[in-house]
């Protein structure tokens, strides 16, 4: 298997749980990493590759998310029922 090298934005306190979890199991962050990888959906990977697909997709999520962290931007919608 190949290796890729993969930049993601967490918070803090999301990779401060996640370095718990490695020491907690007796692994290292990157097989932690590896692991939720693997257990993401393949939507979800595609819309992500497609997100990140070309630079001007690439520097909209940038922006998008550095709006999010800035409290900037951000419209309120009412979240529609499960269908179960």
């Amino acid at each position: 298997m190949g290796h890729a090298t993969i930049n993601v934005w967490v918070s803090g306190e999301a990779k401060a749980k996640a370095e718990g979890l490695a020491r907690e199991k007796g692994l290292t962050l990157g097989e932690i990493v590896s692991l939720a990888l693997e257990r993401l959906d393949e939507g979800e990977v595609d819309a992500t590759a497609h997100l990140v697909s070309s630079s001007t997709n690439a520097a909209r999520l940038r922006e998008a998310f550095t709006d999010w962290k800035a409290g900037r931007n951000l419209q309120e919608r009412e979240l529609l029922p499960d269908d179960d």
